[in-house]
């Protein structure tokens, strides 16, 4: 083979790795975070709105539209963790509950040299249905970036930073909704772990 053509190969090769293969929305279940922080049912029900979602800039020339998380999927994701977190007695899709959560993706992004890293900002407001009153309201920022090995995954990737942008979004926003509905919070396995590991730690400390 020679020079030229080796280096055609490798180019063609390369551009497969990092853009080859089929763009894909991102999962549902592999969206939402497999750690989520349980707690405590309050004993009321919570009405999740349909997912609302600011407008990218337009590509620019002979660009693709970039590929993006969906409100429908993210609307199924937040029902989904919501139901985990046990904070709830009934989590709706029907505007008949005690509670009103409204979700607005704010703005979206894939950065890096192969998009390799997604920043996710999304605002949250949750009311309570029967005074309209603001119970709470934040903007969550979240981020992701692949590891060294899932970088060469073609347009795969773009779908794997998406979903853990996603998760990490949804792990924070499950913590915000317990630490102002719960009360005490309900500790997941590795919290319970990491107390066992200060007891112990504390008491070895107590007794030289």
């Amino acid at each position: 083979m020679t020079t030229v053509k080796w280096h055609l190969y490798c180019l063609i090769l390369t551009h497969a790795l990092l853009f080859g293969g089929c763009a894909t929305t991102a999962q549902q279940a592999e969206s939402i975070p497999t750690d989520i922080a349980t707690f405590e049912s309050t004993g009321k029900t919570i009405y999740v709105m349909p997912v609302t979602m600011r407008p990218n800039p337009k590509p620019g020339f002979l660009m693709n539209e970039p590929l993006r998380l969906d409100n429908e999927t993210f609307h199924q994701v937040t029902v989904e963790m919501l139901r985990r977190t046990g904070l709830f007695s009934d989590v709706r899709t029907d505007n008949n509950a005690d509670y009103t959560l409204a979700t607005d993706i704010v703005g979206q992004r894939l950065i890096g040299s192969v998009s390799n890293v997604a920043l996710l900002l999304v605002r949250y407001e949750l009311r309570d249905a029967t005074s309209n009153r603001e119970t709470w309201s934040e903007n969550i920022f979240s981020h992701f970036e692949l590891s060294a090995s899932q970088v060469f995954m073609g347009t795969e990737r773009t779908r794997k930073v998406l979903e853990g942008a996603s998760r990490d979004n949804m792990a924070q926003l499950g913590e915000k909704l317990g630490e102002i509905l719960a009360s005490p919070p309900r500790q997941n396995a590795k919290q319970a772990r990491l107390g066992e590991t200060e007891k112990r730690e504390t008491h070895s400390r107590n007794t030289h």
